[in-house]
């Protein structure tokens, strides 16, 4: 899923399984509300000014990000 520009997004209770599963760039914000993401290359990525929020859910995979503005909340120290 990826999400660009001033986009928002929320994902509840889904289930994303990919290479990059989540990625947010520009100055998107996406939501992610319990279910499960899964990535080999990564689970989560935000850059630029993105903002991903997790709350509940399963993440599984790196979890990268670029920029100094880019902001991922709510994973826990111990999230792979």
């Amino acid at each position: 899923m990826r999400a660009l520009d001033n986009c928002k997004v929320t994902l509840e209770d889904c289930s994303i399984e990919a290479a990059t599963a989540i990625e947010a760039g520009d100055n998107a914000r996406v939501d992610v509300i319990g279910g499960r993401v899964r990535g080999t290359v990564s689970a989560l990525r935000a850059d630029g000014n993105a903002r991903i929020d997790v709350q509940n859910a399963e993440i599984t995979g790196p979890i990268k990000r670029g920029g100094q503005n880019a902001r991922i909340t709510g994973i826990e120290a111990g999230a792979r």
